[in-house]
């Protein structure tokens, strides 16, 4: 499901939203720090692919 909609919602709004259901979905349940996780692991992934490397993530049509 995230493969098809990422192209829709774009990378920056749902991968932070897959990472926090997987996770959960894996059994950890402080919903606080899945969160925290969840958006730092994006921003983190967003920066070394878009800032460092130069290689465009997908905005989707919410954001273009």
């Amino acid at each position: 499901v995230y493969v098809l909609l990422i192209n829709i919602g774009g990378f920056i709004l749902l991968t932070p939203i897959y990472i926090f259901i997987m996770s959960s979905e894996l059994g950890y349940r402080n919903k606080t720090i899945s969160i925290i996780i969840a958006l730092a692991t994006t921003f983190t992934i967003y920066l070394v692919f878009k800032v460092v490397l130069g290689v465009p993530v997908p905005s989707g049509f919410l954001f273009s």
